[in-house]
């Protein structure tokens, strides 16, 4: 259960964050009249089952994206958080969020003998900037358990309006990974190889790999979002995951350029 939930939120992150995460719109800003601003929907997703992964899956999952008087949020991009600062553009704010890790059980054709990676709780720094159409961002998460890995991630998108309804956005971002993170989920040690051998046989099995900290990823993504009334409407795209360095040598990756898409409705309020 938790490894098909821990997809959905990969669909959601790659979804929301402007790559690859499939992006989901900027957080709300306060409106006069209301202190809440909330948008809820549906979407479903297509990736790669886990990082790496040759097989594709399916998932649809919520979106949420709350945010009160402009300062304290909940999304399902983000987790629970707060802006501690905002001006001029510039704002600076923290956030708690779930690291779902990887369950052996998504492919056991190919993860079998590897152990699963534990969820843990994940605290994150929030830094974003915006002028006109463009959004800068970047991430600083810290798993707390689990993986006890550390990603910073750094993004940019710029928002096209085509017509009063239709807006697209096409987005950018680079993700960097510490030791903890690439050996929990790149790294196979010599008694996990030992253990796939047995399991998966010689020719099947994987080989012992050390994957050390380095740039992970770079993501593409092109979305859109089409009003189709003031409150409703639709949201989708796509784009290309290209994974680098150790995460693209690694026994456990199969595909270093990934595909993926989202498509859902919106409502906002």
């Amino acid at each position: 259960m938790f490894s098909r939930i821990g997809l959905a939120a990969a669909l959601i992150l790659s979804a929301a964050s402007g790559i690859a995460v499939a992006q989901a719109p900027a957080q709300p800003q306060t409106q006069p009249g209301g202190d809440w601003q909330v948008a809820a929907g549906a979407i479903v997703g297509v990736r790669p089952a886990y990082e790496g992964a040759e097989k594709y899956a399916v998932m649809p999952f919520p979106l949420i994206d709350a945010i009160w008087r402009d300062r304290v949020f909940l999304s399902t991009q983000n987790g629970i958080g707060a802006w501690a600062y905002r001006r001029n553009g510039f704002s600076v704010g923290g956030a708690l969020n779930y690291e779902f890790g990887r369950a052996e059980s998504l492919d056991r054709s190919e993860l079998d003998g590897l152990g699963d990676v534990d969820g843990a709780a994940q605290a994150r720094l929030l830094l974003e900037y915006r002028t006109g159409p463009l959004r800068l961002d970047a991430t600083l998460a810290r798993a707390l358990g689990g993986s006890d890995g550390t990603t910073a991630r750094l993004g940019a998108g710029f928002d096209f309006p085509l017509t009063e309804k239709l807006r697209l956005t096409p987005g950018i971002a680079a993700v960097w990974a510490d030791d903890n993170y690439m050996e929990s989920y790149f790294g196979v040690t010599a008694a996990q190889a030992a253990q796939s051998r047995a399991r998966l046989g010689a020719a099947a099995g994987k080989t012992a790999f050390d994957a050390k900290s380095g740039l992970k990823n770079v993501d593409l993504s092109l979305m859109a979002q089409y009003s189709l009334t003031p409150k409703w409407s639709l949201r989708g795209g796509g784009g290309v995951q290209f994974l680098l360095g150790d995460a693209a040598d690694s026994p456990i990756s199969k595909r270093d350029a990934a595909p993926f898409a989202s498509f859902g409705l919106a409502y906002r309020w």
